[in-house]
């Protein structure tokens, strides 16, 4: 296969795995509901609707505490997608808060990780140094 077929081709990704985004709105509140596998390998196929997303939450000026995110479809997640959901949680101000009033709906382990990602979103972790692995 040459060079100029091989960029051309996309991993297809079946329906039911697609990212998707369902948004409300009510009263000034956004309810965002999530379906689908975020995940690094599908994450592009819906970035044009996130910036859509993340364009209106600044242009209305919503706050973050009138944002929430639904997760009782969503199927896969890794920390690309949980970044993601993270940016709609935090709808670009300075404080992300991953709590009950935020996230609703039940998912395996979703939750916990967007509560893990918020740590590192913040800078609340700090990165380990490095450990000589040679003992001395």
């Amino acid at each position: 296969m040459n060079e100029a077929v091989k960029t051309n081709l996309v991993p297809m990704v079946a329906q039911e795995f697609a990212p998707q985004l369902r948004v409300r709105e009510l009263e000034g509140q956004l309810e965002v509901g999530v379906k689908g596998d975020w995940t690094v390998h599908t994450i592009h196929l819906i970035e044009n609707d996130l910036n859509g997303l993340l364009e209106v939450i600044k242009t209305k000026n919503i706050a973050p505490e009138d944002v929430s995110i639904h997760i009782n479809h969503l199927n896969d997640l890794d920390s690309a997608g949980a970044y993601m959901l993270c940016e709609i949680i935090k709808a670009g101000q300075d404080d992300l808060v991953v709590n009950e009033e935020t996230v609703f709906g039940e998912h395996p382990f979703a939750r916990d990780f967007l509560k893990q990602m918020e740590r590192f979103v913040e800078g609340g972790i700090e990165i380990p140094k490095p450990v000589d692995a040679v003992a001395k």
